[in-house]
């Protein structure tokens, strides 16, 4: 059986079994709908990662569209959110990537409603902060 961990409720494509284990509450204090469940195969890790896509070429990744490997064959995940982001006039989106065969600064194709739009994997948050920190802290 696989290991389960609540990460995030609301992205999950595990087996029945893994959504069996889950607690039905989240510990107090925190939010249910920004958890995300993982499940994976013990030492193997999580099939899937949630990550950030920058777009480099002109178009935005919406959700439910394919991410395909940098050559535009292989499907390696789906993205779950995407919009314009006018601080970086950019596409961006985030994806359920597989482990395995993306990692970060790699480049993948979003297939647009046929078009294949280029895009850059990131770590979110897509902005770096800007706030300054408190004095004395």
């Amino acid at each position: 059986m696989p290991a389960c961990r609540i990460l995030s409720r609301s992205i999950c494509s595990s087996s029945p079994s893994c959504l069996a284990n889950a607690p039905s509450t989240a510990p107090s204090g925190t939010l249910a709908f920004f958890a995300v469940k993982t499940c994976s195969g013990g030492a193997a890790g999580p099939g899937r990662l949630l990550r950030g896509l920058v777009a480099l070429d002109r178009g935005i990744p919406r959700a439910g569209m394919t991410v395909l490997d940098g050559a535009g064959g292989t499907p390696v995940g789906t993205v779950t959110s995407g919009t314009f982001s006018p601080t970086l006039e950019h596409g961006i989106a985030l994806a359920l990537l597989d482990a395995g065969s993306t990692a970060l600064d790699t480049e993948v194709v979003v297939d647009v409603r046929g078009r294949p739009l280029r895009c850059r994997v990131v770590r979110p948050p897509f902005v770096e902060d800007r706030t300054k920190a408190e004095p004395g802290a």
